[in-house]
């Protein structure tokens, strides 16, 4: 049997120890805390810039065929066939899509830097005509758009909400997806990693 001061000394010892290890755990903790922080804020700043952006590989775009929506003629048409050697941008939007309000003008920014390495083509899609020319000019969007009434090619892209936009590379095969509008500096770090164009000046 331990004498009484043998016996306090043990437990003064234990509780020093004790001590000790809660400390050191709880300083291991609050690092492991941080560091998974940070990471966490570094990834958040990453998929920031391409919020709900994801890459697509082994599908080819669809053949399509449509008439433009310009006001101007009801016979005029678009067709997959004249948007093919460079990357192209698809656009899908309505007049009634509150989010297309904002994102088509930052999509007619950077068409005008960046036109001549990428296509640029809206499909207005389960729209009127009337009302969808009249948010167009609004907009003053100047590439080409398509009119897609019924949403056949929205389907065949599996488009369900709105805006989506699809990426499209040379050889026709589809590379990206964006649900949910766009900022101009958006589309363009896209445009940079999918396609390695540079990122210019946009205009104020």
């Amino acid at each position: 049997m331990l004498a009484p001061s043998a016996d306090k000394k043990t437990r003064v010892f234990v509780v020093v120890i004790s001590l000790v290890v809660g400390i050191l755990t709880a300083l291991a903790i609050i690092q492991a805390i941080d560091k998974q922080s940070s990471s966490q804020t570094g990834t958040a700043k990453q998929t920031a810039i391409q919020s709900g952006f994801s890459t697509v590989s082994g599908v080819s775009e669809p053949h399509w065929v449509l008439p433009k929506l310009d006001g101007l003629s009801q016979t005029a048409q678009l067709s997959s066939d004249q948007f093919t050697g460079k990357p192209l941008v698809l656009n899908f939007w309505a007049s009634w899509c509150v989010p297309c309000q904002s994102e088509m003008p930052a999509l007619e920014n950077v068409s005008k830097v960046e036109g001549a390495l990428v296509q640029f083509v809206g499909i207005n899609t389960a729209d009127q005509r009337q009302p969808a020319t009249t948010f167009l000019a609004r907009t003053g969007v100047t590439y080409p758009v398509a009119y897609d009434p019924n949403s056949t090619l929205g389907s065949k892209f599996g488009v369900f909400g709105l805006p989506v936009t699809i990426f499209i590379g040379p050889n026709g095969n589809v590379v990206g997806r964006e649900v949910g509008a766009l900022t101009a500096e958006q589309l363009q770090n896209i445009l940079h990693q999918l396609f390695k164009i540079k990122i210019v000046a946009l205009a104020p």
